[in-house]
């Protein structure tokens, strides 16, 4: 059966569960995040949040009725209100002045049963199309991750910064991010 990338209906319990539970194998205990995540506390403060968010929404991959990759996305003002404006300095902040109105994209996490098909890129071509219907010029992300760093390089991303502040992420201390941005 073909692969196919959809908006998520929150509603539908067992897509969202799977995809929940997608999230959970790729950012939960054990992995390299360690997050003490759950397949509720990622419906509830993941997937809802993110929905909630000025043109939030959350887009899985499915393939003979199981999904096996999802990713979120919403307004990159919004980014910038919950994180960048408290963390970044404001020359990287400046960075992203040039891409104009940014979608940005939030996460991304493809069962390991399913990587190095195509279905992060599939994901992200879906939230690119979005963002464009939604007027918006560019589009944004920051990674740690180098499989997702190659990824937004071959999708004609440009590294604006690096940025090694403080933060966390997950349960775990992350001191080197990697802001992405590119038109669209």
């Amino acid at each position: 059966m073909k692969m196919e990338v959809k908006a998520l209906n929150l509603r539908n319990r067992k897509l969202t569960s799977q995809a929940a539970a997608i999230f959970v194998k790729r950012f939960g205990p054990g992995s390299m995040y360690n997050d003490p995540w759950t397949i509720e506390s990622v419906v509830e403060n993941v997937f809802r949040e993110n929905n909630k968010k000025r043109h939030g929404k959350i887009f899985i991959a499915m393939e003979n009725g199981q999904v096996i990759g999802v990713g979120g996305s919403h307004a990159f003002s919004e980014f910038m209100r919950e994180w960048g404006r408290e963390h970044l300095p404001k020359e990287h902040q400046a960075a992203f002045k040039p891409f104009g109105k940014t979608y940005y994209l939030d996460f991304v996490a493809v069962h390991p049963d399913h990587e190095n098909r195509g279905i992060g890129r599939k994901l992200a071509e879906a939230r690119h199309e979005y963002g464009k219907k939604l007027g918006y010029d560019s589009v944004a992300l920051r990674t740690i991750h180098p499989a997702r760093e190659k990824l937004a390089r071959s999708m004609g991303y440009k590294m604006l910064f690096e940025h090694s502040g403080s933060g966390r992420v997950a349960s775990s201390t992350i001191t080197q991010r990697k802001y992405f941005a590119r038109r669209l």
